[in-house]
């Protein structure tokens, strides 16, 4: 039998909901570690992954 090692990131993701000026936005966001939030935005064309490296360094978390 093959031996399986399965590993949870420690990254969460969810949506939060705003209202600006009576327009509601559903917002997906992804979290990770404690401290001063660092908001990331990717461009068009890309997504969250390519911050996955930062939300997974360790010595950040």
């Amino acid at each position: 039998m093959k031996s399986i090692n399965i590993e949870f990131e420690d990254i969460i993701g969810r949506y939060l909901n705003i209202n600006v000026d009576d327009t509601n936005y559903r917002i997906y966001v992804e979290e990770a570690g404690q401290g001063i939030p660092l908001l990331c935005l990717h461009t068009a064309g890309s997504d969250g992954r390519q911050f996955r490296h930062i939300l997974n360094d360790q010595k950040n978390n």
